[in-house]
């Protein structure tokens, strides 16, 4: 990594940790699918965050505060997506709807124990991990058609927890509730692993 890339490194970091961020997720394909066209990656993305927005919000056109990462792995046939997100309701209730509400939605996303959407345990550290393939691969990895920072104040309605619940197949729901103690546990090891 040369001087310059290290200074916009720690700026986009310092950019990123300014954020009042209290989830952050990786959303795969199922494993069988693991190359998927980035297009069809970024369209499935696109319509994950909308409705996950619409669920959220109801039709106000407001959306959930966002940093989006998408990767394609070293050889460019591992699509996932990496998220820093400010979540309007309880932290651990939205990684399990959201978790559930991926595989929900499409035949080709990974199932809920093959993802992991837990409450941040250290934003700068999860933004390092973010745009990681972005110093290394030296690509762009920020997303910025699916990220999103929202204006301040905006609240979500009391209506979203039981739109999130009612949107996601309850199999799915009941598999990503029981995988989120485990993601959460597997997080917290590779932290103090990683940071001692």
């Amino acid at each position: 990594m040369t001087w310059l890339t290290a200074k916009n490194s720690a700026a986009w970091v310092d950019w990123i940790t300014e954020h009042d961020w209290n989830v952050f997720g990786t959303i795969k394909f199922a494993p069988n699918r693991n190359h998927v066209h980035p297009d069809q990656a970024r369209r499935s993305w696109s319509k994950f965050w909308n409705k996950c927005d619409r669920l959220t919000y109801g039709q106000t056109g407001n959306r959930i505060e966002r940093a989006v990462f998408e990767h394609y792995g070293a050889n460019g046939d591992d699509a996932h997506s990496h998220f820093l997100a400010k979540l309007p309701v309880d932290p651990k209730f939205g990684c399990v709807a959201m978790n559930a509400l991926w595989r929900s939605m499409f035949t080709h996303a990974a199932p809920p124990s093959m993802n992991e959407i837990t409450p941040i345990i250290c934003t700068g550290a999860a933004a390092n991990y973010g745009l990681r393939e972005e110093w290394k691969l030296d690509s762009d990895t920020l997303n910025l058609k699916l990220s999103h920072l929202s204006q301040p104040g905006t609240l979500a309605s009391l209506e979203a927890r039981q739109r999130l619940l009612a949107a996601a197949q309850p199999h799915w729901l009941a598999d990503a509730h029981k995988s989120l103690p485990k993601h959460i546990a597997a997080a917290e090891e590779r932290y103090k692993r990683r940071h001692g």
